[in-house]
């Protein structure tokens, strides 16, 4: 599904087009609640789901590519109170090569890949990277749905 406004409203997809995830837990805890009260709404809301029409919704029977869509109005907020998060982000976009995304109100990372051999490499290179470190890194896929 493809998850609108503050997430309270879901679009299903049938043909999302596989990834897989390189996801970081940076070791530090994010407040929702904070982030939340944080936020500076003058800086939301720029048009983004319009910023490539057709890219919103598919034509029937086309893969839905989540990675040009994605968006997440809540990092700034996150970063102005917890700036190691925005440097746990500096980190992996140096050491991965790839633009990194944070996960909802934060403060889990993550970055993209179409093919596993070059996610498990992705992954393996930031576990040895930081390794010793209360970083953890964990490697995942987007489900198939099954029709």
């Amino acid at each position: 599904a493809v998850a609108r406004g503050v997430g309270e409203k879901l679009d299903f997809v049938d043909q999302l087009r596989r990834y897989h995830i390189v996801l970081c837990d940076p070791g530090i805890p994010a407040s929702t609640i904070e982030v939340y009260k944080n936020i500076d709404l003058r800086l939301t809301f720029a048009g983004k789901d319009n910023i490539r029409t057709g890219l919103n919704m598919p034509i029937r029977g086309q893969e839905f590519d989540a990675a040009g869509c994605l968006c997440n109005d809540l990092e700034e907020s996150a970063y102005r109170l917890y700036p190691g998060i925005m440097k746990v982000k500096k980190e992996m976009i140096s050491v991965l090569n790839k633009p990194v995304f944070m996960t909802g109100s934060g403060s889990s990372l993550f970055a993209l890949y179409s093919e596993s051999k070059t996610a498990e490499a992705a992954f393996e290179k930031l576990s040895a990277v930081w390794s010793g470190t209360d970083r953890a890194v964990f490697l995942s896929s987007f489900l198939q749905a099954k029709n």
